[in-house]
């Protein structure tokens, strides 16, 4: 269960110029906030990505937004992938192009990171989505992310329209059928077809001999389907691993 399906995202909203982390606001609110609120902040100080990288929201030039589930049964993997095609949908409702999901929910353009998503919870009670959109940041804004560089949807891009492209979209997906997520995702799917390498963080140093293969897409139940050299199939979690190309 991912929540409520009669919810819309964006009513209450907090927003705040600056702020060290939209989604700690948020957890801190989401015991008696009703669902459906969210925290957005033009600059964030101490923003965090997935396995605990950094994410810089430099003050005017990125969207940094959380929003709060509830109620929230239990983490699921589709949570993360219907969050990843919300985000992507937003982005093409402002003009983005050419945009692809690298699993589980990271937002690409031509190579280049244009959104992060973190999703915290505390089940049964609730979930605290966090997403940040690059709006106008410079190559190199991001750090951590293997020197790729930021991707960003363009300096007219208004953050409003930002914010209330994220609430529709996510009102939309997080509440959706499962098979529709699944198919929306294969939509925009990097990494399928990818040689990529896998290692479990903070467990293997370096590549785990054994740890590449082929990306076949993902299974109804949104873990990446890996095919082996040798022909085993594989399938990953998204709360345990990181990837790469290889």
């Amino acid at each position: 269960m991912r929540g409520v399906s009669n919810v819309r995202f964006g009513h209450p909203r907090h927003h705040l110029a600056t702020v060290d982390s939209t989604n700690r606001l948020a957890r801190e609110l989401a015991e008696h906030a009703p669902p459906g609120t969210i925290v957005t902040a033009a600059a964030q100080t101490a923003g965090r990505g997935r396995h605990g990288r950094r994410w810089v929201t430099p003050s005017g030039r990125a969207v940094a937004y959380s929003a709060v589930l509830k109620p929230f049964d239990s983490p699921s993997p589709l949570l993360s992938i219907a969050v990843g095609v919300a985000v992507c949908e937003a982005t093409e409702k402002l003009g983005g192009r050419g945009v692809e999901l690298k699993w589980p929910n990271d937002v690409w353009v031509a190579g280049r990171k244009l959104a992060g998503i973190l999703i915290e919870s505390r089940a049964p009670d609730w979930a605290v989505i966090g997403i940040g959109l690059n709006l106008d940041v410079d190559k190199g804004d991001l750090p951590d992310d293997g020197g790729h560089g930021a991707a960003s949807l363009g300096r007219d891009t208004r953050f409003e329209d930002a914010v209330e492209q994220l609430n529709l979209a996510l009102t939309r997906w997080v509440y959706a059928p499962d098979v529709e997520v699944l198919a929306a995702f294969r939509r925009y799917d990097l990494l399928y077809g990818s040689r990529i390498v896998w290692s479990v963080p903070g467990v293997d140093d370096g590549i785990p001999e054994g740890n590449t293969g082929e990306a076949k897409g993902i299974d109804d139940k949104g873990r990446l389907i890996v095919e082996k050299a040798d022909g085993e199939t594989v399938t990953l979690d998204s709360g345990e691993v990181s990837l790469r190309p290889y």
